[in-house]
């Protein structure tokens, strides 16, 4: 956590800007990065069932208020259960071939309609993809600067082992 603090940005300001909105993301409050980081480990990461488990103290609170399921539930990709499946779905059908033509023009290599729509929005919204700066890594899809491995604006990310991982969902 220490080594992220100071380097995190969240994509939700940015565009929550452009909508004259505000977003306060939990990790830019100071007191709770505070709080994080003067957290012991055991606050942070508790093995139960024979399992690590991240947000421990979250957990057990929610445990102790009766809500199990939630407490102990595997961590899903936000696509699963969300809706948000069905959004993609809506997104890509209102993307022309074309359109995906246009992208790959500029060079990037967005796995699915659904991102070049959503790509489209924020270009719409005056926003630019960042460029790397010489000594960056550029991201191999959307040419945005990786940052430890993994991509602040697309998600995609980089593993251990070298292989490129990206929702790529309709």
């Amino acid at each position: 956590v220490r080594d992220m603090v100071g380097k995190w940005r969240f994509s939700s300001v940015d565009l929550s800007k452009r909508l004259g909105l505000e977003a306060v993301p939990a990790y830019v409050n100071e007191e709770a990065v505070k709080l994080a980081l003067s957290a012991p480990h055991y606050c942070r990461v508790l093995k139960v069932g024979g399992r690590l488990w991240g947000k421990a103290l979250l957990r057990l609170w929610l445990d102790r208020e009766g809500l199990k399921e939630v407490a102990w539930r595997r961590k899903d990709p936000i696509e699963s259960g969300s809706g948000s499946a069905a959004l993609s779905l809506a997104w890509a059908s209102k993307v022309s071939s074309e359109e995906v033509a246009e992208v790959v023009k500029e060079g990037l290599k967005l796995p699915s309609r659904s991102h070049v729509y959503l790509y489209r929005r924020y270009r719409k919204l005056g926003l630019r993809v960042p460029k790397p700066s010489p000594s960056e890594r550029p991201c191999p899809i959307c040419g945005a600067p990786l940052e430890a491995s993994s991509c602040r604006l697309c998600g995609a990310y980089v593993d251990e082992e070298g292989r490129l991982h990206v929702y790529n969902g309709p």
